[in-house]
């Protein structure tokens, strides 16, 4: 996970559980608590708002942190190694 670049990158289509996304996308998280924002925090930050569904809702922060910053994530697998240390479930 790297912060947000405005560089242009290739994109590319990845599935898993039945959600479909086209990486690189954003996320919005907050690495000292390790949890992303809830969808509509990602819609405020200019996140992708169906990244936040693969990690466990109980996790989602619901407000903003000072932490809290937009991160580019760049394959389906560097999302799910996220979604894993933020100790959710779903991967």
């Amino acid at each position: 996970m790297q912060k947000q670049n405005d560089s242009e990158n290739q994109k590319t289509n990845e599935s898993f559980l039945g959600i479909s996304l086209e990486f690189p996308i954003l996320l919005a998280y907050d690495k000292q608590l390790m949890q992303p924002g809830c969808v509509l925090l990602q819609v405020a930050y200019g996140g992708c708002q169906q990244a936040a569904h693969f990690f466990d809702p109980k996790k989602w922060l619901l407000a903003p942190t000072k932490d809290m910053k937009v991160y580019q994530v760049n394959s389906m697998k560097e999302l799910q190694k996220i979604v894993l240390m933020s100790g959710a479930i779903r991967v």
